[in-house]
């Protein structure tokens, strides 16, 4: 893996045409989405700009729409940024995108970084590591803002976490019971039947050395998963 340091709602064919790159915004609150609209427009101002408050709005328009670039908030109401992300990838395999958090402290699990997320930046970015994770998304190559590398250059491939250890789909499972979400309701957001959900989560609380939801939680937060 080579690592480098709402125009909304109109989709009128003739006036998209005009812009090179269509970009999804995706985050939860309005003035985060305005102030990192500008960063996008300042390094790519021919782009086509769609807003999204949650995941399932992220889903609905990725469906419907080629989307070209996705810059998603990793905590949304509903399905998290990192699951909706993944369900992006299977409907639209070559899309790019890039997670957004507001933490610089945050741990990513070693199976999303060979998920096909882009990459991973803090929202106190600067214009210029916008610009960077665009070049590098669009290239195929996985960026991490200046923060968050120095964290991942400290650890090198050594374990960071227990999550480590999960496989892509016990972290989505694991991410979505972290939301709250029961057995059944995990399965309809994965596509899943509960069974098989109940086989990932029984996995994923081996392999983690947890019993219950509670005890999950408690590991999240010490160990900052995702921004629990």
């Amino acid at each position: 893996m080579h690592l480098r340091i709402q125009q909304s709602g109109n989709k009128l064919e003739d006036q998209q045409e005009e812009y090179k790159q269509k970009i999804l915004l995706v985050d939860d609150h309005e003035l985060v989405r305005a102030g990192i609209r500008l960063l996008i427009e300042s390094v790519v101002p021919d782009a086509y700009i769609i807003e999204a408050s949650t995941g399932e709005q992220s889903i609905e328009i990725v469906e419907s729409d080629k989307i070209d670039l996705v810059f998603m908030d990793i905590i949304l109401p509903g399905i998290d940024g990192v699951s909706s992300a993944l369900r992006l990838i299977n409907i639209s395999p070559g899309i790019k995108i890039i997670v957004l958090t507001g933490r610089s402290e945050l741990v990513v699990p070693k199976a999303l970084l060979e998920s096909g997320i882009c990459g991973y930046i803090t929202k106190s970015s600067a214009a210029g590591e916008v610009s960077n994770a665009i070049t590098a998304a669009n290239s195929g190559e996985f960026f991490l803002s200046r923060d968050l590398h120095d964290r991942f250059e400290a650890h090198g491939d050594a374990e960071v976490s227990p999550f480590d250890r999960l496989s892509h789909r016990e972290l989505q499972v694991v991410l979505l019971l972290l939301k709250g979400c029961k057995t059944s309701d995990a399965g309809d957001s994965l596509l899943l039947n509960a069974k098989t959900v109940s086989t990932y989560k029984r996995r994923a609380f081996d392999k983690l050395g947890v019993s219950n939801t509670p005890e999950l939680v408690k590991m999240a937060m010490d160990y900052s998963i995702l921004g629990y």
